[in-house]
C-alpha cells in the first residue's frame, strides 16, 4: 500500500491500512534493531547494541515486531510509514487510549517510532508511541526528507490541518 526507505533499508505497508491485518514489512539493513526485532532477530527486548550494530534482512522482507505484554507480535493498524536503516516513524489507527480507530480523515491516530528515540547508542529497537505532539488535528502522513548529506534521520509529520512537524537530527541546519 505504501513503500518508503532510503539507501540500504526499505519499508512497506502490506494489507488494508488501519486494520489488524495490515503489516509493516522491512528489507535491507536493520540498524539498531529498527525492525522491532532487536539484534537477535526475534523481537527480544533490550539494548540494540553499539553504534552501527544491526542485521540484514536481504533474502526476503520480514514483518516488523512490537512488544505487547512481553510478547513479540507484528506491528499492525498502519496508516503511513517513513523510514531508513536506523529509525522508522509510522502513523497507526490507534488513539491515545489504545483503542483501534481507522485511517479515515478525522479519525484519531497516533505516531510511533521503532529505533532510536533519543540517542543512537541507547536505542532499544522496540516500538514506542511518540509523545508531546500537538492535539486538535490527527496526523495525516509521514515521510522522510533526507538531506544531501548522509547524516541525520529527518522525518516530517503532516497533520490533517496542514501543520508540519520535523523529527530527527538537524545537521548543518
Amino acid at each position: 500500500r505504501q513503500i518508503d526507505g532510503w539507501y540500504d533499508s526499505w519499508w512497506a505497508i502490506k494489507g488494508e491500512p488501519g486494520t489488524t491485518a495490515s503489516r509493516l514489512l522491512h528489507w535491507g539493513r536493520s540498524q539498531y534493531g529498527s525492525d522491532g526485532r532487536g539484534l537477535d532477530g526475534n523481537g527480544s527486548p533490550g539494548s540494540s547494541g553499539a553504534w552501527g550494530a544491526g542485521r540484514f534482512n536481504e533474502a526476503s522482507p520480514v514483518e516488523a515486531l512490537e512488544q505487547v505484554a512481553g510478547v513479540a507480535r507484528p506491528a499492525d493498524r498502519l496508516c503511513s510509514v517513513a523510514g531508513g536503516s536506523g529509525r522508522v516513524m509510522m502513523i497507526r489507527a490507534i488513539d491515545t487510549m489504545g483503542v483501534t480507530t481507522s485511517c479515515a480523515p478525522g479519525a484519531a491516530k497516533t505516531v510511533w517510532f521503532i529505533g532510536p528515540t533519543d540517542q543512537y547508542d541507547s536505542s532499544t529497537g522496540l516500538v514506542v508511541r511518540a509523545s508531546g505532539l500537538p492535539t486538535g488535528s490527527p496526523p495525516a502522513a509521514v515521510f522522510t526528507s533526507k538531506p544531501a548529506s548522509a547524516y541525520g534521520s529527518p522525518y516530517t509529520l503532516l497533520l490533517e490541518d496542514g501543520r508540519i512537524f520535523a523529527f530527527g537530527n538537524n545537521y548543518y541546519d
